[in-house]
């Protein structure tokens, strides 16, 4: 058997090819924007913005928890790398399954990989990779079923379909396309298939009663947030960008105050000055645009009592 004629190192390039171009394209470092939120957010299993693609959430937590690879933020990049070769991968089980010769399959996978929103989108952490994935394996599935009539094809469609809900909203555009493909074939399927691969479509939509469970367990942070954040920020920025606390050259050598202080600094530091602090800084300005509505929530979330106290006490003096 010749290179050319052999399917499975075709296959394995389709996969490789795309996989190692993202590889190499993640900054290990913290973006900006939505790409730091999906950096962050999975690893504490938090609420992205909405809708709050729970699908991406869970499957970051876990990944950035078991591999262990550089940091948690080139661990969400490479994520992504992953899904978005896969997606690469299946534009080569798309054109194989059409009848065509694996070294043209190969070529529309690197095609597909190369392009700009698949590059783009496959060298950060993103939910539109795992959009593209689900939305490459449906579109697979359903072409397999359309063609062999295959029951399992069938529930593997319904079930990316489903992924694909759990994780973006835009997985709506793909139902009328699917339709197409599976319509010409449904009477061939038992009822029991068909509630089968209903079933499988919705389960993954579950996840996302994650959102409010884990919204209450946040409230008290939002809170908080409400109150005290602000001014922490503006006193930590004080402090990171002050004299006034040095971390020691020699810590072997400090006194249990300046090892306190020292990390004081460090906190300070890492919570205000730091490359993701500025970028997250610079989020929550662009991002929270009603600021008399913030400083309202703010000033009703404040006990005035003792400042009130202070002035009556200031003005009443001797």
């Amino acid at each position: 058997m010749t290179f050319v004629q052999s399917s499975r190192l075709w296959s394995a390039l389709a996969f490789l090819g795309p996989f190692a171009l993202y590889a190499f394209s993640i900054s290990p470092n913290v973006g900006y924007w939505d790409t730091a939120e999906m950096q962050t957010v999975p690893w504490v299993l938090g609420i992205a913005h909405p809708t709050g693609f729970p699908v991406f959430v869970f499957a970051g937590w876990l990944f950035s928890h078991v591999v262990v690879v550089g940091s948690v933020a080139y661990r969400l990049g490479l994520m992504s790398a992953v899904a978005m070769a896969i997606a690469a991968w299946c534009a080569f089980a798309v054109v194989e399954e059409l009848g065509e010769p694996p070294y043209l399959a190969t070529g529309a996978a690197l095609l597909f990989g190369a392009g700009n929103v698949a590059w783009s989108r496959g060298a950060r952490a993103e939910v539109h990779a795992f959009a593209v994935l689900f939305a490459a394996l449906a579109i697979w599935q359903a072409l397999r079923f359309y063609r062999t009539g295959s029951r399992r094809a069938l529930l593997w469609c319904a079930l990316a379909f489903g992924l694909a809900l759990g994780n973006h909203g835009i997985a709506t555009l793909l139902f009328p396309g699917l339709v197409l493909l599976v319509l010409p074939r449904l009477r061939d399927v038992s009822f029991k298939t068909l509630g089968q691969a209903a079933a499988l479509a919705a389960a993954p939509l579950l996840l996302y009663l994650w959102i409010p469970l884990r919204s209450a367990q946040l409230y008290a942070a939002r809170s908080l947030h409400l109150s005290a954040y602000t001014a922490m920020m503006q006193i930590a920025r004080a402090i990171a960008g002050s004299d006034d606390i040095t971390p020691p050259s020699t810590p072997e050598s400090a006194d249990a105050t300046e090892r306190e202080r020292a990390a004081l600094h460090r906190l300070a530091w890492d919570a205000t000055s730091s490359a993701f602090a500025r970028s997250q800084f610079e989020f929550e300005r662009a991002a929270h645009v009603d600021s008399s509505g913030m400083a309202k929530e703010t000033l009703e979330a404040l006990d005035l009592a003792p400042y009130i106290q202070r002035i009556k006490d200031f003005l009443t003096r001797p």
